[in-house]
This record gives C-alpha cells, sequence and structure tokens, in this order.
C-alpha cells in the first residue's frame, strides 16, 4: 500500500514531470527549484522514491497568473526573441 495507494486513487488529475513543466514556465531548472524554495512555485508531488511531479492544473495557473489570461495549451509561452544585429 503506502505511497503507490495514496498516488493511484487521484488518476483523474493529469500530472506533469519537470521536462514539461520548464516547456510551460520557460524558467531554468536551477530557477525552478529556487522558486518552489522561496515558495513561487508549486512543491512537486513525490511518485516515488527518485520521481516527482507536479498537478497539471497547479501548473496552469501559475502560467495563467504570468500573463494574466486563461492558459491554453495551443498558446506559446516562451517569449519570442527577437534576432541578433
Amino acid at each position: 500500500m503506502g505511497l503507490e495507494s495514496d498516488v493511484s486513487t487521484n488518476t483523474t488529475e493529469p500530472f506533469l514531470r519537470l521536462p514539461e513543466v520548464l516547456r510551460i514556465i520557460p524558467v531554468s531548472r536551477s530557477t525552478w527549484y529556487a522558486g518552489i524554495k522561496a515558495g513561487d512555485y508549486p512543491v512537486p508531488i513525490k511518485l516515488g522514491l527518485r520521481a516527482a511531479a507536479w498537478r497539471r492544473n497547479d501548473i496552469e495557473k501559475l502560467a495563467a497568473s504570468f500573463t494574466n489570461e486563461p492558459f491554453s495549451p495551443s498558446k506559446k509561452h516562451r517569449a519570442e526573441r527577437s534576432p541578433a544585429d
């Protein structure tokens, strides 16, 4: 039972692993973990001894708070870069 039982009971809410989170919230890995420590970003859910994930809903809310718009997975979340002169 234990951890596996707790995780498997909530299968309706999708989880995102770190690479997926960083595609939505374009910050570095170290900045992401510093933000968690500071309380700016959501804490991960432990899936096992060496596996963690974040609730999709938490990440979507965070992304929407940066843009003040409803989250849309089809929108680009990375800032447009201007070409170097």
